[in-house]
This record gives structure tokens, C-alpha cells and sequence, in this order.
């Protein structure tokens, strides 16, 4: 009898050990997002960006839950809308939802922010779509058709349109092809049209600063990377012709002339920062965010990913630990999908003044609000 009482002590003092761990299993589990502002949202949040309007903070996000279903007076099926919300971080609720004008199944669609208007596109050419609002009242500001009239190319209509990240917005653009075989291409930064990508890269090359990651002494070292600063300076040559300056006085005149042709310089901002497999983010005219391993083993420290943000004179403006601060989902595994090659496509950032937003979507979406010269956090939502 006392035996049969002791096995059942020891079995309830198992059971409880048990129920422990996995409560703090659990607790630990979601320490990274206590204290994150969680959003409910119906499907799938596909890009979000942030603004502050006159001390309001404002998140604006596209949502959709990529689902049809069949209505009984209908021979096709009715896809579910996509949404534009805007949320009141005030008031920790959607404000405002903007019913997009769309009949496809809702790919990766982007959000680009520039000059006080929202940009909405999608991923797939042949959607062809292009949508602008204020991005303060959320009015709208530019339908498809109305871009249409921008050229006389145009008229025949659009047959595909697509967003092109250069990781840069000035050297981003949109690529278009009308319905009658004519390319251009759109600039958003400069708001002007091009028959050709050369004659924007001709002004770019006028203005842009560029980063690029080289590996390590441009050998093997592949998985070591160096951040390159890349401008283009004009090609010239020396003209000298001579001068009589008086009787039987001839001087040599020595002008520099330009070709009208650049060439590429790249400088090595600091060969003593070495970035792991690193993948540049985000870049603009003051610096660019670069992803990188902790490591190459297989420890746990090694597993961690890093965000590092560096200017054009090689100065780190900071440095975060983006398993710890944004998702666990970030920390490296053995799966393929897990390399930071295919990482780098989960991220969406955007600059506003001083303030980057970090969007990352593996499942539900992160946005990871910031400082842009210190990296210190200012909100954080899950949405």
C-alpha cells in the first residue's frame, strides 16, 4: 500500500516537472514578442511602412487573405479583397481600410513611400498594378489609367508593369511594356519617364553613391565580405596647346578635358569589418543596412543574425542582434530556405527622415521601428 502511494507521488512530482518546463519553454518562447504591439489581422500581411504625421504615428499595411470562393450566381469563383489599412498606433487600431481594385490572387505586394504619397504595386508584371494615395489622408492620387496619360507610348494601354528594387529608391524604377511593344521606364524619385534605363543611369551617375559587398581580396573568400563605396567619376585626358604669349614667347596651356564617358571607382569603406555571407538590405545616400551571420559552425551563437548599419565614411552607426529584436524565425537552421540568400527576400525597409521601418514577413509580419543613426527602437508590431 505505502509503495503504491509513493509510485503515484513520484509520478504527480513527474507530471508537474513536466508542466513546468513547458511553461517556461513557452515563456521563453515568446519573450521576443511580450512586448511588441500585436494587431489582429485577417490573412496574410504582405508589406507595411511607417510614417509620422505631426507626432502621429501612422503604420500603413496590405493584407489579403489570397482566398475564392464561389457565389451561386457567379460561374467563377470571387477572390477575397485586398485591403490598404491604415493603423492609429495612438489609438492601437485600424483607422481607416482602402478596398483594392483588384481581380488576382494577391503575390508579394510592395509598398513604396516617397514625397508624401504611397506607392502600392504588385510583383507580377502582368497584374499591372499601380496605385498611389496621400499618404496622410490616404486620398487617392494616381490610378493606372491616369499614369497611362503621361505619354503618348501609353495610349494603347499597359500590358505589363512591374516594380524593380535596386535597393536604392533613387535607382529603383518601374519597368512597363505597353500593349503595343513600347519599354520605358518610370523613376519615382525624379517622377519622370525614360524610353531607356541608360538615360536614367546617366543622370544616377551624376548624383548616386552605391554600396556593394566584394568578397575579401577578391579571391576565393567568397563567405568574406567588404563593403565597397561605388561612384563614377568623369574619364578625362590632358589637352596641352601652345600659346605666344609675346614675340618668339610661346607657353604650354594645359586644360583637362572631359570625354563624356565614367568609370567605376569602388573604395573599401573599412577592411577590418568583415561581413559573413552579408547581403545589403537597404541603401541610400547616406548608408546602407547590410544582413550577416554571427558564424559559420553550427554553436548556437554562430546561428545568430546580425544587422549592421554603416555610413560613406565607414563609420558603424549600429549593430543589432536580429533574432533577439526582430524574430526567432531569423535564427539560421539546417533548412535550405534558412540561407541568407533567400532571408534577404523576406525584408522590406523603408527610410523617413530619420526613422527606418524593418518589415520582415517568414509567417506573420514584424515591423521593427527605429532610429536611423543610433538603431535604437522606437515601437515594435506584430502584425
Amino acid at each position: 500500500m505505502h509503495m503504491i502511494v509513493f509510485i503515484r507521488e513520484e509520478r504527480l512530482k513527474f507530471l508537474l516537472i513536466i508542466l513546468i518546463s513547458v511553461f517556461l519553454f513557452t515563456q521563453c518562447k515568446n519573450n521576443l514578442n511580450d512586448d511588441a504591439e500585436k494587431v489582429k489581422i485577417k490573412g496574410k500581411v504582405m508589406d507595411a511602412s511607417y510614417v509620422n504625421i505631426d507626432g502621429k504615428e501612422i503604420v500603413w499595411f496590405l493584407s489579403g487573405t489570397g482566398k475564392a470562393y464561389n457565389d451561386n450566381n457567379s460561374k467563377k469563383p470571387i477572390k477575397e479583397p485586398i485591403w490598404l489599412n491604415k493603423y492609429s498606433m495612438d489609438e492601437k487600431k485600424v483607422v481607416k481600410k482602402i478596398k483594392l481594385d483588384t481581380d488576382f490572387f494577391p503575390h508579394n505586394m510592395r509598398l513604396v513611400q516617397y514625397n508624401k504619397k504611397l506607392f502600392i504595386f504588385s510583383s507580377n508584371a502582368e497584374d499591372r498594378y499601380y496605385y498611389v494615395i496621400n499618404i496622410i489622408s490616404g486620398d487617392p492620387v494616381e490610378t493606372i489609367t491616369q499614369f497611362q496619360q503621361r505619354s503618348p507610348k501609353l495610349s494603347a494601354g499597359i500590358a505589363k508593369l512591374q516594380y524593380t528594387d535596386h535597393g536604392n529608391l533613387f535607382n529603383s524604377c518601374i519597368d512597363i511594356m505597353s500593349r503595343d511593344g513600347y519599354s520605358m521606364i518610370y523613376s519615382i524619385a525624379y517622377d519622370s519617364l525614360y524610353s531607356q534605363r541608360s538615360d536614367l543611369e546617366t543622370i544616377l551617375k551624376e548624383k548616386m553613391t552605391e554600396f556593394e559587398l566584394v568578397p575579401e581580396n577578391n579571391a576565393g573568400a567568397y563567405d568574406r565580405k567588404l563593403l565597397c563605396k561605388k561612384k563614377w567619376e568623369d574619364v578625362t585626358y590632358e589637352s596641352h596647346t601652345y600659346k605666344e604669349i609675346e614675340k618668339g614667347n610661346w607657353q604650354m596651356i594645359t586644360e583637362i578635358v572631359k570625354t563624356g564617358s565614367k568609370r567605376e571607382i569602388k573604395t573599401v569603406l573599412d577592411s577590418n569589418w568583415v561581413f559573413l555571407k552579408g547581403e545589403i538590405l537597404y541603401q541610400d545616400m547616406q548608408c546602407a543596412i547590410v544582413v550577416h551571420e554571427a558564424g559559420l559552425g553550427r554553436e548556437l551563437e554562430d546561428c545568430q543574425r546580425f544587422l549592421t548599419c554603416m555610413d560613406t565614411t565607414g563609420n558603424v552607426l549600429w549593430k543589432i542582434n536580429a533574432v533577439d529584436k526582430i524574430s526567432e524565425k531569423l535564427l539560421r537552421s539546417d533548412k535550405g530556405t534558412s540561407d541568407i540568400f533567400f532571408v534577404k527576400n523576406h525584408f522590406s525597409i523603408k527610410r523617413v527622415d530619420s526613422v527606418f521601418s524593418i518589415f520582415y514577413t517568414p509567417e506573420e509580419g514584424v515591423l521593427y521601428i527605429m532610429k536611423c543613426d543610433t538603431g535604437d527602437r522606437i515601437a515594435k508590431l506584430v502584425l
